[in-house]
C-alpha cells in the first residue's frame, strides 16, 4: 500500500482514492482535483551519481509532497517512476494550481519539476481527472499546466 522510497502510498491505492473521490464529488456536488508532479531529471541523477542519491531526492520530494497533503486534506501518493500524486479533495482549479505551485516550489534546490492539475466536472470518473491531469502534465494547449521551475 506504500512506496518504499517515498513513503507515500502506491500508484494503485492512490487511484482507488481517486475514483472513490470522483464518486463523492458526484453525490455531493463539491469540488475535487488532483495534482501530478514530474520530477526532472532524475533519471540522469540515478545514471550520474546512484541509485542512493536520485531515492534521496525521491525521499525529499515525497516528504515535500506529504507536507502539502497534510495540511490541505488530501492523499498523497507515488504515481510511479518520476511521477508524484496529490488528491485534494474539495479544492477547484485554482486552489489546486496554488498547490501544485507550492509542491513544486517547496522541493529541494536540487531537484526541477513541473506539475499538473485536473479538476472534476460533473460525470468524470477517477481515471478522467487523472487524465486530465496527465493531459496538464504534457502541456496539451487545451489544460492548464502548474508552472515549472528550472
Amino acid at each position: 500500500m506504500t512506496d518504499s522510497i517515498t513513503l507515500l502510498y502506491s500508484h494503485g491505492y492512490f487511484r482507488q482514492v481517486v475514483d472513490a473521490e470522483a464518486k463523492r464529488a458526484e453525490i455531493q456536488g463539491r469540488a475535487f482535483s488532483v495534482v501530478l508532479v514530474e520530477l526532472i531529471g532524475l533519471e540522469e541523477e540515478n545514471r550520474g551519481t546512484g541509485f542512493p542519491a536520485g531515492d534521496a531526492a525521491l525521499g525529499a520530494a515525497g516528504r515535500t509532497l506529504q507536507r502539502v497533503a497534510v495540511l490541505h486534506g488530501g492523499t498523497a501518493a507515488r504515481y510511479g517512476g518520476d511521477r508524484l500524486a496529490l488528491a485534494l479533495p474539495g479544492a477547484d482549479l485554482e486552489t489546486a494550481l496554488r498547490l501544485a505551485e507550492e509542491v513544486v516550489g517547496g522541493l529541494p534546490q536540487s531537484l526541477r519539476a513541473r506539475g499538473g492539475v485536473g479538476q472534476w466536472q460533473p460525470g468524470d470518473t477517477g481515471d478522467d481527472v487523472l487524465a486530465r491531469a496527465r493531459g496538464a502534465l504534457a502541456g496539451e494547449p487545451s489544460r492548464l499546466p502548474a508552472g515549472q521551475r528550472g
